[in-house]
């Protein structure tokens, strides 16, 4: 039980970092006439991966 407690941890604490670096990642590729549709189909691509469909 423990060891799966800790390994949720560092999966969990370790995910933390990803949004904001991702973010800026996408912003700093994306052209400044463009910035608004690149940072909104990136937003999209994280909104439809967690889509549940349901029956």
């Amino acid at each position: 039980m423990i060891p799966v407690l800790l390994a949720g941890t560092a999966l969990t604490t370790a995910e933390r970092p990803h949004t904001p670096v991702s973010m800026a990642f996408a912003t700093a590729l994306s052209p400044p006439a463009a910035r608004g549709r690149y940072l909104a189909s990136f937003q999209y691509s994280f909104t439809v991966a967690g889509l549940r469909l349901s029956a």
